[in-house]
């Protein structure tokens, strides 16, 4: 059984008890504040009652390129199938990675590369640009229906296919942008008018170290949002929580890889000057 909560930041253990369906559960790929207390396990975290699957908790362990759908393989090695599954998300690594420890899925690797895929490389896999676009409806049991559909060589419903046009046209628009950035010492600068899901970008931009994009904002155009993600080129142990970001970019906000200061209400710096002022701080700094 996979229980879908309300999405919200790091729900509290509180808020997940009161929409769970058991006393026993596995929490996959959200941060359950104070998961990091429990003990810990190669797939995550685990008490007498909860286990934990998921790989965006403060610990040093999951600063590298690791996805829930990947640590649901080693949790499925050492355990039973979970009885149930929450989730607050269904995005691709959400569903692989409730999938497989409910035993929905097989415990097949192809699901680990496509949840790294969706998370951290953006390279093109057919698994994770079907999955990560369906996100958006929300419905677990819609997304494992055209993930097994994909698998079998069946014929996708019409959703899947929209979504599938979807990722392409993402595709195409991160291609132009990676052409346009401008690098200094190892960052790419982009400099756009439109959302990109970042991670698009870095397998485009293997040379980057980070990747800073600057857009306007959303909420207010007046002011500029700025998106920064670790690149592929970054140097083993880097971390955008360690690198003080907040200093120049107020309101920012990120895990270990990737962040924004939109939640933070933006900068008053246009689009040009955000970028180029994070480009030439994180130059200095690594």
């Amino acid at each position: 059984m996979v229980t879908l909560i309300p999405e919200s930041s790091e729900p509290p253990k509180s808020f997940v008890l009161t929409h769970a369906k058991t006393d026993h559960f596995t929490v996959c790929d959200f941060h359950m504040p104070g998961a990091e207390n429990l003990n810990p396990e190669p797939y995550g975290y685990s008490s007498p009652t909860i286990k934990v699957v998921d790989h965006h908790a403060p610990d040093p362990r999951w600063e590298r390129f690791i996805s829930s759908g990947a640590l649901a393989l080693d949790y499925i090695k050492l355990n039973e199938p979970a009885h149930e599954a929450i989730l607050n998300h269904t995005d691709c690594d959400s569903v692989l990675s409730a999938g497989i420890v409910t035993g929905l899925l097989p415990p097949l690797p192809e699901f680990g590369v496509a949840a790294i895929a969706a998370d951290h490389t953006g390279e093109e896999n057919p698994i994770a640009d079907l999955l990560q676009e369906l996100q958006h409806e929300r419905n677990f049991e819609l997304s494992l229906q055209c993930l097994h559909a994909l698998l079998e060589g069946q014929p996708l419903p019409e959703v899947a296919i929209r979504s599938q046009q979807t990722r392409l046209r993402h595709r195409d628009r991160a291609i132009e942008l990676a052409d346009q950035a401008e690098m200094v010492n190892d960052v790419a600068t982009i400099i756009t008018d439109a959302t990109i899901d970042s991670v698009l970008l870095v397998s485009l931009l293997p040379q980057a170290k980070v990747i800073v994009i600057s857009l306007p904002l959303h909420e207010d155009p007046t002011k500029s949002e700025v998106k920064l993600r670790l690149g592929m080129a970054a140097p083993v142990g880097t971390s955008l929580q360690k690198l003080n970001i907040s200093s120049f970019l107020p309101g920012f906000g990120c895990r270990w890889n990737a962040g924004s200061n939109r939640r933070g209400g933006g900068s008053p710096l246009s689009p040009t000057e955000a970028a180029h002022l994070s480009a030439n701080r994180l130059a200095q700094l690594l």
